[in-house]
């Protein structure tokens, strides 16, 4: 998914979402060696978490959740003021 969908979002993201802001994009993958290095507007960073891989859609999901709310307690919550969440392959 991340070949497919992943840059498209991103370029489309960096000309439409919030601009003249700064802009922090979580990556959320079981394959953080797919992501590719994609050039970012001033004030906008890329991290990427690994996750572990599941074979079942319905751990795939609970897990998806739980890492996204995990992520923004310990950090996501220090220094930003909103979160939003899409699934990139949607």
């Amino acid at each position: 998914y991340l070949d497919a969908y992943l840059e498209a979002f991103l370029n489309s993201s960096e000309h439409h979402f919030m601009l003249g802001l700064p802009v922090s994009y979580y990556v959320f993958t079981d394959t953080p060696e797919k992501v590719q290095n994609i050039k970012l507007g001033p004030q906008r960073s890329l991290s990427v978490i690994q996750v572990q891989r599941h074979t079942r859609w319905q751990d795939i999901s609970m897990m998806r959740m739980k890492t996204i709310s995990d992520t923004i307690e310990s950090d996501i919550r220090h220094h930003c003021t909103h979160v939003f969440c899409f699934d990139v392959d949607q």
